[in-house]
């Protein structure tokens, strides 16, 4: 039964040779003895290397920046050469890691949105619990540590961040004589007064996971 996911967002070389959760490929023996003497001789340089011949993949969800990580596959090649990461992007991965979820061929890697339709694969048990890798600690900071946690564990490590802004109507706010608000308080304030008049205060798309961020993130509102 293959090892539960490893699941990363980014510095997926750094992570990759950590997570060793792909299938070793082992020397087999050969009747020549020449060639046993060849890989003899390579199992030895793979061991000077750093160790067992180790082959990961990761599902990249971001078609667009498929040379990228193959070109950062090929930089950690160089540092690794007993690590080979295959980088595959399907295109759809939400429908292909579902299957292969189903079939019990989950990938060594993942990267991913910040949607429930792949936060569900830490619930259930497909991601390995990353909370105590020292990575976790040295990429990001506590703060982001400490949010991006399921039920007290970190599943992925967050490589990037999002900001959002809130337009508001200046109109309104003359007609209602409120004043721009300067504080979380404040900014609750002018919501419960526009609600008071039949306006609906704040609103935002939510087809999403990833955009529902007041939800999420309005405590994090720089006034």
């Amino acid at each position: 039964m293959k090892k539960q996911l490893s699941v990363i967002l980014g510095t997926a070389m750094v992570c990759a040779a950590l997570s060793g959760c792909s299938g070793s490929t082992e020397t087999q023996t050969s009747e020549n003895p020449s060639s046993q003497v060849a890989e003899e001789g390579q199992t030895e340089e793979t061991e000077a290397a750093g160790g067992e011949v180790v082959e990961l993949e990761m599902l990249l969800h971001k078609v667009e920046v498929t040379d990228i990580m193959n070109t950062m596959a090929e930089e950690f090649h160089k540092d690794y050469p007993n690590i080979t990461v295959t980088v595959n992007c399907p295109g759809d991965t939400k429908t292909v890691l579902q299957s292969r979820a189903v079939a019990n061929e989950m990938p060594d890697m993942v990267t991913f949105p910040y949607d429930n339709d792949f936060l569900i694969y830490a619930t259930d048990g497909f991601f390995e619990d990353l909370s105590a890798e020292q990575f976790m600690k040295e990429n990001i900071t506590e703060e982001t540590y400490l949010d991006n946690q399921i039920d007290g564990k970190n599943y992925f490590l967050p490589v990037l961040s999002n900001a959002s802004g809130i337009y508001y109507n200046v109109d309104m706010f003359e007609e209602y004589g409120i004043e721009i608000p300067t504080t979380l308080d404040e900014f609750f304030e002018v919501c419960e007064t526009f609600k008071e008049n039949g306006i609906v205060a704040l609103s935002c798309s939510d087809q999403e996971t990833y955009v529902k961020c007041p939800g999420r993130q309005i405590d994090r509102i720089d006034f």
